[in-house]
């Protein structure tokens, strides 16, 4: 559902006009682009009820900038700064959590926003079942050169509509924007575990609030440019290059490795933990969380089979685990499952190369 269709909706039942939208940003050394982003957030024809920033310890003249910003801000600017760095994933935990409004839209220091933004993105709430809403963006350079897209739009439609939703999809921060009201499940976020990165973490933040959102109503993509994401040599994360070559991308689809799929069992049933906490809490919520609990299980159970693939010590014990994995029908069930045309990659890797660890996931 676009935007438009939502403004115009008869059976919206909230009033954006009386929603307060928060700003978390999360800050470390950001002085070289920090004015710009700041300048933005303050040119949005729906001003937010404030702006709350998380300093990570910086260096350099971010803090005095903020400070400079604060003074003049027409809207509420709260300034917290760390006793000790958190990370960029912590420190923007700490600032959604220190949030007042019923909305809560992330903000990276070194990007700029459409001054349409949050206004845009606050129709998106009109619908009450919406938990959280993202955007597209524009990937540009370290001066706000570029014309690629962030997001593929059939994509992203095509992995909400998957049933119950494509596990482990998250969208990036500075594309979304909550309910305040998720947070009420944060005491569980130290159980979760991040699916891509060793050594191993909890959740990040965009990780988090995906799929609370996935877990508890609706999740909505807005395929309109509201965002430009600067790349540049300091990104903590950064987008992969839609123009790169198609030799590239191939090579990237066929690279994996044992450890990948251990790792990714290993959080699978972290989430599952964490969805069946929430239906012992929550029962309104018991019902759905239970059932998508069951999927990440199963799923848990495909990737373990599939690690065997790669880990297993001979070349038999690979190829039977293989086997296992073809004959439970772990592929050809996608989302949930594997694509069939991964098993000649696994065959090849996994079972005559024995690709277990690389230097990549040691």
């Amino acid at each position: 559902m676009t935007d438009d269709r939502l403004a115009n909706d008869p059976c919206a039942r909230e009033d954006r006009s009386i929603r307060k939208v928060s700003i978390a940003l999360a800050t470390y050394n950001g002085a070289p682009f920090l004015e710009q982003q700041l300048r933005t957030i303050s040119e949005q024809t729906h001003p937010p009820h404030e702006l709350v920033v998380c300093d990570d310890c910086s260096s350099d003249d971010t803090m005095p900038l903020l400070q400079e910003f604060a003074d003049k801000a027409h809207f509420r600017v709260r300034l917290f700064r760390n006793s000790s760095q958190l990370g960029y994933a912590r420190n923007f935990r700490r600032a959604s959590s220190l949030c007042e409004g019923d909305l809560i839209a992330f903000a990276d220091q070194d990007d700029f926003w459409d001054e349409e933004k949050i206004a845009r993105m606050n129709i998106c709430f009109d619908d009450p079942q919406v938990m959280l809403a993202f955007h597209n963006a524009r990937i540009v350079d370290i001066d706000r050169i570029g014309n690629s897209q962030l997001y593929r739009g059939a994509l992203e439609c095509e992995r909400l509509s998957a049933s119950p939703f494509t596990p482990f999809h998250h969208s990036y921060g500075m594309t979304q924007v909550f309910r305040s009201d998720l947070r009420r499940f944060d005491e569980f976020w130290n159980l979760s575990l991040n699916d891509v990165a060793d050594p191993l973490d909890i959740m990040s933040h965009d990780q988090w609030y995906f799929f609370l959102a996935s877990l508890t109503g609706k999740v909505l993509f807005v395929d309109s440019v509201l965002v430009g994401y600067r790349q540049h040599a300091s990104n903590s994360v950064g987008a992969n290059p839609r123009n790169t070559r198609f030799a590239q991308k191939i090579l990237g689809r066929l690279e994996h490795y044992g450890r990948q799929d251990q790792r990714g069992a290993e959080a699978a049933l972290a989430r599952a933990t964490i969805a069946r906490a929430i239906a012992l809490d929550h029962p309104s919520l018991k019902e759905r969380a239970c059932w998508i609990a069951s999927k990440y299980e199963g799923l848990a159970t495909k990737l373990e089979r599939r690690a065997a693939a790669y880990m297993a010590h001979s070349l038999a014990d690979r190829m039977q685990a293989l086997i296992r994995s073809v004959s439970n029908g772990d592929y050809g069930d996608w989302p949930w499952g594997f694509k069939k045309a991964s098993i000649a990659r696994d065959l090849l890797f996994g079972v005559f190369l024995g690709r277990a660890y690389e230097q990549k996931w040691n």
